[in-house]
């Protein structure tokens, strides 16, 4: 299959896990090229152009046939994603974008919420690799650490972190970031989640001189490059588009 042409995907799963987040799961068959860790796929809940665009979404954890994703209804787009019962079908574009670096380095995670979308599948291969990473995952609440647990399995550490002290530690995900650095020995970290979290995470990185690279989410029509919808500004000058320079980008590269 062309990674640039739709086809049709059975809904196997679309479980509700927390307040508005999502768990999908569906069935590809055959006509799915095989996915790296941190790239996307581009999603239309329905026929026909309504709505117009489709929506990226990352992809959550892939095995022949079947790929699963995480989301949050958001909109008119995702809300129409939640209606989706097992048995009925949705289009999808996909794999595309560049995706994690899977070398054999010592990786910490950094999850923010919905954020941790990507890490499972990225978890899972550098497990199997013999490079089991480490994970700090922050939510607002318990109720946000969605998946937690399976992705656990896969990690040597797992430090949750909540806003209002519900589960594990108490307070942001970057207050303990500096301490998980320095304790694991960290050569590389992975981080997706707000912008805010993001910004504060590069400045704490940065001073260990350790490289940090982050999957980003924007606005895209296309997915392919095409409409220029998905553009950031490089930190030099210029714009970074999310569909091929990413969604995996080294944090120095985006003007913050």
């Amino acid at each position: 299959m062309s990674a640039r042409a739709y086809i049709n995907a059975e809904v196997v799963k679309n479980l509700e896990l927390a307040e508005g987040a999502y768990h999908l799961v569906v069935d590809a068959g055959s006509g799915m090229e095989p996915a790296r860790p941190g790239q996307f796929v581009m999603v239309r809940p329905k026929e026909g152009l309504d709505p117009l665009l489709s929506r990226p979404f990352s992809i959550h954890e892939f095995e022949p046939r079947r790929m699963e994703i995480l989301y949050r209804v958001v909109g008119r787009g995702t809300g129409l994603l939640a209606r989706l019962a097992p048995g009925q079908t949705l289009s999808l574009m996909g794999p595309l974008g560049r995706g994690f670096d899977t070398t054999n380095e010592k990786v910490l995670l950094v999850a923010g919420g919905i954020g941790v979308a990507p890490f499972l599948f990225l978890a899972r291969r550098l497990y199997e690799q013999g490079n089991s990473p480490h994970l700090l995952f922050g939510a607002k609440t318990k109720e946000e650490l969605v998946r937690v647990e399976e992705l656990s399995e896969f990690c040597a550490e797992t430090v949750v972190v909540t806003e209002d002290g519900s589960r594990g530690e108490k307070g942001l995900v970057t207050e303990y970031l500096e301490a998980a650095i320095a304790k694991n020995g960290v050569q590389k970290v992975y981080g997706c989640g707000p912008v805010p979290m993001i910004r504060a995470a590069l400045r704490i990185i940065e001073s260990h001189g350790v490289p940090f690279f982050v999957s980003l989410e924007e606005v895209m029509g296309c997915g392919v490059g095409v409409c220029l919808g998905c553009a950031v500004p490089r930190a030099d000058e210029g714009y970074l588009h999310l569909c091929k320079d990413g969604p995996v980008l080294d944090a120095r590269e985006v003007k913050w």
